[in-house]
């Protein structure tokens, strides 16, 4: 088995995000080429919708003309989405809309706390349970304010800068972390008021509309991170990956294989809008070495760290992930989803106070095993199942589709036996 073959992919998630919010913000109709197809992204379009927007999906994207926004008649459903529920918290407190938000099992069990706190001091009036969704905002005049992030979270830093268009003064937050920098990218590429100063960025309020824009959007990493897994495991495998994201806070995971012994090159790069894209060729290979992901490398690879876990077993040593306690806040409790499908699989993983270690090489054997819902544990599960000795049955292989959608069909148009 092994794959063969070119891959183009829909956009990348958190820059759809980002672009449907900011659409809202123009005088006119904007355009969002390629955008991601997942659930996620239409749970940030339809809670626009219900704000007065009108989102019209295309074959080609989303046309968005923006509109002054007005309070939402129900409750605003982010489903499964934790970058909705908190970009849209921040940005709607500084419109003034009022508005209640929602979410579905899962995403009401992750933490709020983060953006509640500061977005209180800065004059936000948001009412949740045991700082949970459901959470309440009520309209109030907001103040810019500075604030440090103390973890590492580009979903708190965003929520603020979005905050920020609409706050009195300016709202300047420092990010010791380094977390990515796709929202202040998107704020240069169309010209919003900000600056950029080391690890500090600094919103003033947007005081009019901005112009429609047009935007087309590079292939989600993560997803062709899943591919990347694919093609290095099996051996004789060789495939480009177009146009896909290849910001540098986006690329820890590629400098990981590159420790290991892989076989990835970037062939073509460019800048668009503030973001760089480019392809990818990736071939297969023969062996892995283990590794060791040290805290300060895991903010530039944490939704990947599931397929790392995975190659992890399937290399030659002990590998060891450190300073991922985070992965506990995602749709699951990413340390614990990984840890029970790897030892169901036959390999030797061990839960340490913030990561784990994995001893390989293994052989997967069959099984079934569980996605807990998760969508990025549902594919790293499927890049071991390529490799087990019989067949690998997951539970819940919809939740892919908060993602990518596509995922099983673009799988099957590179695989040869």
């Amino acid at each position: 088995m092994k794959l063969d073959g070119f891959l183009s992919l829909p956009g990348d998630k958190s820059l759809t995000h980002r672009a449907l919010i900011l659409a809202t913000l123009a005088k006119g109709a904007s355009k969002i080429y390629n955008p991601c197809s997942g659930r996620d992204a239409r749970s940030t379009a339809n809670c626009l919708s219900q704000c007065g927007v009108s989102v019209i999906e295309e074959p080609w994207g989303y046309r968005i003309d923006g509109a002054e926004l007005s309070n939402p008649e129900g409750i605003l459903n982010c489903g499964n989405s934790g970058t909705a529920a908190r970009l849209l918290t921040g940005f709607l407190c500084g419109q003034g809309i009022q508005a209640t938000l929602s979410g579905d099992e899962s995403l009401s069990n992750r933490p709020m706390g983060r953006i509640i706190d500061p977005l209180r001091h800065m004059g936000a009036f948001l009412e949740a349970k045991d700082e949970k969704l459901p959470l309440r905002i009520d309209p109030l005049e907001l103040n810019g304010i500075k604030y440090q992030l103390p973890i590492a979270s580009a979903q708190v830093k965003s929520a603020l800068l979005l905050a920020g268009l609409g706050a009195d003064g300016a709202t300047v937050v420092t990010d010791p972390f380094h977390t990515r920098d796709h929202t202040e990218r998107m704020f240069q590429a169309l010209g919003l008021p900000v600056k950029v100063q080391g690890n500090k960025i600094s919103i003033q309020k947007l005081r009019g509309p901005i112009e429609p824009f047009e935007y087309n959007l590079p292939g989600d990493f993560s997803t062709a991170a899943v591919f990347i897994a694919m093609a290095t495991i099996l051996e004789d495998s060789e495939i480009m990956i177009r146009n896909i994201l290849l910001n540098k806070r986006r690329l820890g995971f590629l400098r990981v294989l590159e420790r290991m012994g892989s076989n990835v090159d970037i062939l073509m790069e460019e800048e668009i809008n503030h973001e760089i894209r480019g392809d990818l060729r990736v071939r297969g290979v023969r062996e892995l070495e283990a590794f060791t992901i040290t805290e300060e490398e895991v903010v530039d690879l944490i939704d990947e760290i599931p397929l790392l876990a995975v190659l992890a077993a399937l290399s030659e040593g002990e590998s060891e992930i450190v300073g991922a306690e985070e992965l506990r806040f995602k749709e699951s409790d990413r340390i614990n989803s990984i840890a029970v499908n790897l030892n169901t699989l036959g390999a030797m993983c061990r839960v340490t106070p913030t990561g784990f270690r994995i001893l390989g090489p293994c052989t997967f054997k069959g099984g079934k095993v569980s996605s807990f819902g998760d969508h990025r544990i549902a594919m790293a599960m499927t890049v071991a199942s390529l490799v087990a000795e019989s067949s690998v049955e997951i539970d819940d292989e919809e939740c892919i589709g908060v993602s990518c959608p596509e995922f099983s069909s673009l799988l099957l148009a590179l695989l040869e036996d």
